[in-house]
């Protein structure tokens, strides 16, 4: 691994290395790791062969990857949406437990904030909240992708009830909603508690959605997947949908950017809670 490591780096690339990529994915399906897993593993050894590239260090004539070279495993996406039964559970499950109650509800926020992952629902501001509107952008584009465009989803009853029984107070523009960062906190420290407060809601919502006999197992990503597909069955069009989720590359989303008014984007999000 590490011979391959340094051949990476050094451009030096053969078919002995590009066998050397599949063998390395047989030998892993061998012992238990799934096509996921061997992906991130083998997306490291791309990225840093592509970083040798950008600084002139390995010749792009050499790389590993591509057709009719090493080709990243590809698993199968398997659905993990519930249906709006299954979320009516989620929503009217009751408790006196605030710990799962508040770990339930950041789950509900990411539902019903198209579907936003828990960095980002972490750092939404109070000023964030423009009228009907809450506006925000994903964290993992931010940097990648200074062009990404903004997401924004309808401030609706459900979400202001949330904010009204967990948000920090008191209230300035430059607050972070939900007590999990500070504005002191470094990236690490931000990677850090987010990474432990998905564990949390994992547990908890897994925990209501066997107590609500749901059969299925209920993460943080579940609530996007729904978020999605539950407008989807609701007759949404995908190209709204791939807006409402921050796609930029969809084209089919291109031609309706700019034409989803506030009054038409909460009457598309009162589909979440059409029970």
């Amino acid at each position: 691994g590490l011979q391959l490591l340094c051949q990476i780096i050094t451009g030096i690339i053969t078919d002995e290395q590009i066998s050397f990529l599949k063998n390395f994915e047989s030998w892993s399906l061998l012992n238990g790791n799934s096509q996921t897993t061997i992906g991130i593993y083998l997306r490291s050894l791309r990225t840093i062969y592509n970083i040798a590239i950008d600084r002139k260090i390995a010749s792009r004539d050499e790389y590993p990857y591509g057709r009719k070279k090493y080709e990243l495993p590809a698993p199968r996406n398997i659905k993990k949406a519930l249906s709006i039964a299954e979320i009516k559970k989620i929503f009217e499950f009751t408790t006196e437990n605030k710990v799962m109650k508040f770990h339930r509800d950041l789950w509900v926020f990411s539902y019903l904030c198209n579907g936003a992952n828990i960095k980002d629902i972490c750092l939404i501001k109070y000023g964030d909240i423009k009228g009907d509107s809450i506006i925000f952008r994903r964290a993992k584009t931010v940097i990648t992708n200074r062009k990404s465009k903004p997401i924004i989803a309808a401030y609706t009853d459900h979400i202001q009830r949330i904010i009204d029984e967990w948000g920090v107070k008191p209230i300035t523009m430059d607050t972070f909603i939900f007590p999990v960062i500070n504005n002191s906190d470094s990236e690490r420290r931000i990677k850090e508690k987010v990474a432990l407060l998905v564990k949390k809601i994992n547990k908890y919502i897994d925990d209501i959605a066997k107590a609500s006999n749901i059969k299925s197992r209920v993460t943080t990503y579940t609530a996007r997947h729904s978020f999605a597909t539950v407008l989807k069955r609701s007759g949404v069009s995908t190209s709204y949908i791939s807006e409402f989720l921050g796609h930029a590359d969809e084209k089919t989303t291109e031609s309706y950017l700019g034409s989803i008014e506030d009054p038409e984007r909460k009457k598309i999000a009162a589909r979440l809670t059409e029970f």
